[in-house]
């Protein structure tokens, strides 16, 4: 009796010898009704072929080399038109189908009976048994269909022992399949034969190796929009949901997958018992009566794991809820409803992003213990323009080390007004700092007014400072409105100057306050082409010889104008406390990255909105010290950028930094994880964030309003184009 095994390369035939008789078996299992049955033997049947194992004394690396390009192609013809000649031999007259009796039975336990053939090392040519053309791999993507049950040889042999062959192979790869491959090689080598040695000997490495000119080449671009990946990955389960992959499935490879029964290789009829947002729970039942169930994915108690993933995936990535919903609809990728990912954000996500952000925090208040000097950069930021926000984010950064520190949430309705929002978020942080024995030197701000007042009076201790950047840019503003008026184009030559004056003054007078003061003033004659000023500390300007430059003259309109705006009382009182060292640049940073994770033109409630100023604190901290990359030869690299305000007059350089890291997520879903173990059900999950995150949550705006009857509004709607009637 024969039994045929089906290998990664031929089909392979282990001849068995029954002890008690030899019985004959059908020729051909199609003709009795079983098209996918299976040979079986009996139960006297034994093996009298020495099966072939992998050399347990061979040497060397088992990896065998594989060649480039146009040789490749044109040795895999040589190999298919020898073995499609060797079938030709074996056929017999007048069968055209795969007999099991046809073949030579005179086989013998003698392995050496057998006959072998030699492939080329370079050349391994694998014919697959599910197609019926001979697949090509192109010479940029090098990629393999993945078998299992691989045979190894020696890699000083690399030979190939091929068994006795049915004549179904000539039924794999037809003859004009066959014609067409030769044609495909042939056109190839006209243009990819030369190419394969560059490739190979090129000393050139900057050079790209897979560009070519050839029409050949140019098609692959235009037909495969993305490279395929080589990766070898072996598929592995693992127990930390945190570290699953997910991959996308259509419904058509889905049904081919499980339209075969795993137990007899049967036909099965796969039908979809129910599904939970991105999982699917399928039942197979073959024409056997064997029955397979199959999950997409794994779960805990009843919830999906990828369900939790995706929602706590959006709100850690910054996106918002109804865009990503919007993107898998549009895909047909099965989800979550958007209550259900609301609800599980609530209950896990939330709790997880407030609870790691206050861990790091932790660890920077214990850093920040041990300093001598703290100096501290304080900010606030709107979720809207002009006085009509409802929130308002103070932060407050360690300027040293460039950290966030501390992230105050106010609503509008906790204050008097919106303007009193930032300094209520600046005391609520300065009391955090006190209760965890932190002592603050210097604190770095803008020029608010009650923040000012409130430092003078309530904390003299510290020492307060006026950023710079945000007193310039005031100043530019200003000039650049007084500008643009009837008569004034004198001004704008000199926006710049005065911009980086201001810089000048605080960095180069130190702490001394009359200093700062009478270096900006001296502004005032320079513009005049006069140098030497009224002051016994700063007498004359430090520059040397200056060029040619059109001069204002003293008592013309434009040097009025911007005399009233560089001698304003209101600056001339603040310029003593500029900051001289550090400035609160790292804070408009940081608002932009809030910009991502929380963007203005979306309505947050209170908790998910300090969660999300909590992931973009996490991003920041991780990612606000890059280093700037560099070139392949050492150097720097940097990016041109055209600022908004220059409007393309002027063009300057910012440094490339490396790409971000995104460590933090990977603690934040350890963190959802681990919570949906604590709380395994949605009630008691909810149960804690109600009183352990929403129960410092200021009131609704709406709570203190009038309740309206919404049957009475419906009712009282109508248009002014229909007289009153309901539209």
């Amino acid at each position: 009796m024969d039994l045929y095994m089906d290998a990664p390369c031929f089909w392979y035939r282990a001849s068995m010898t029954p002890k008690k008789g030899q019985e004959e078996y059908p020729p051909r299992l199609a003709e009795l009704g079983y098209p996918n049955a299976r040979a079986q033997l009996k139960e006297d049947a034994v093996p009298d072929i020495p099966w072939t194992y992998r050399s347990e004394d061979a040497t060397g690396s088992s990896k065998t080399s594989v060649p480039y390009g146009a040789y490749r192609k044109r040795r895999k013809i040589e190999v298919l038109e020898e073995m499609m000649k060797d079938e030709e031999e074996i056929i017999d007259d007048g069968n055209e189908s795969c007999n099991f009796h046809d073949m030579e039975d005179d086989t013998s336990a003698d392995s050496s009976n057998f006959e072998s053939k030699t492939a080329d090392k370079a050349v391994q040519v694998f014919i697959p048994d599910t197609i019926s053309k001979v697949k090509t791999r192109t010479r940029r993507i090098q990629t393999g269909k993945s078998f299992t049950n691989f045979e190894t040889t020696d890699s000083q042999v690399q030979c190939d022992e091929i068994r006795q062959r049915c004549n179904c192979l000539k039924n794999l790869i037809s003859e004009e399949d066959f014609e067409s491959e030769k044609s495909e090689v042939f056109l190839e080598n006209q243009y990819i034969d030369s190419d394969d040695d560059e490739d190979l000997y090129s000393e050139n490495k900057d050079e790209d190796p897979d560009f070519s000119l050839s029409d050949n080449e140019e098609s692959e671009f235009e037909e495969e929009s993305d490279n395929e990946e080589t990766c070898n990955y072996r598929l592995e389960s693992t127990e930390n949901p945190s570290e699953e992959k997910y991959y996308i499935v259509s419904e058509s490879s889905l049904q081919r997958l499980l339209s075969v029964c795993h137990i007899c290789c049967g036909q099965c009829i796969p039908i979809v018992e129910y599904s939970k947002g991105s999982m699917i729970s399928t039942l197979s039942t073959c024409e056997n009566g064997h029955i397979n169930k199959w999950q997409s994915q794994s779960s805990h108690k009843k919830l999906p794991w990828f369900n939790l993933h995706l929602a706590s995936a959006i709100l850690f990535s910054g996106n918002i809820m109804s865009k990503a919903l919007m993107l898998f609809d549009q895909l047909k990728v099965l989800v979550p409803s958007a209550r259900s990912i609301l609800r599980l954000q609530n209950c896990y996500s939330v709790p997880a992003a407030i609870k790691v952000y206050t861990s790091q925090q932790a660890d920077l208040f214990e850093s920040l213990r041990d300093k001598s000097r703290v100096v501290l950069g304080g900010d606030g930021r709107c979720d809207s323009p002009g006085y009509s926000a409802k929130y308002c984010s103070y932060s407050l950064m360690d300027l040293e080390s460039n950290k966030i520190i501390d992230v105050q949430l106010v609503q509008s309705n906790e204050v008097k007004g919106s303007t009193h929002m930032e300094l209520l978020g600046l005391k609520r942080g300065l009391r955090d700092l006190e209760l965890n024995n932190i002592q603050v030197h210097d604190l770095v701000t803008d020029r608010h007014v009650m923040i000012k007042s409130y430092m003078k009076k309530d904390k003299p201790e510290i020492n307060h400072y006026f950023d710079v950047w945000h007193i310039a840019k005031g100043l530019s503003r200003k000039l650049e409105n007084a500008a643009k008026k009837r008569g004034a184009g004198q001004i704008r030559p000199w926006i710049k100057g005065i911009v980086n004056h201001t810089y000048w003054v605080a960095a180069s007078s130190g702490d001394n306050g009359q200093l700062k003061l009478d270096k900006w003033k001296s502004i005032s004659n320079h513009i005049i082409n006069v140098h030497n000023h009224d002051s016994e500390i700063f007498p004359e300007c430090e520059h040397g010889e200056l060029e040619p430059r059109d001069w204002m003259r003293q008592g013309s309109r434009c040097y009025k104008m911007v005399k009233e705006i560089v001698e304003s009382p209101y600056l001339l009182r603040d310029l003593p406390k500029l900051s001289h060292i550090h400035q609160t640049y790292g804070l408009e940073v940081f608002h932009s990255v809030v910009n991502h994770f929380a963007p203005k033109s979306t309505h947050f409630f209170y908790t998910p909105m300090l969660a999300r100023l909590c992931v973009a604190a996490l991003h920041y901290n991780e990612n606000g010290t890059r280093r700037q990359s560099m070139t392949k030869e050492g150097k720097q690299q940097w990016r041109v950028c055209y600022p908004k305000a220059k409007k393309g007059q002027e063009c300057i350089v910012k440094p490339e930094r490396v790409p971000a890291t995104f460590e933090y997520i990977g603690d934040l879903l350890d963190k959802v994880f681990l919570r949906r173990q604590l709380y395994p059900s949605l009630k008691f999950a909810y149960e804690d964030f109600v009183f352990g995150y929403k129960a410092d949550e200021p009131q609704p705006l709406t709570e203190n309003y009038e309740q309206f009857d919404k049957t009475e509004l419906v009712n009282k709607r109508g248009s002014r184009y229909s007289h009153g009637t309901q539209q």
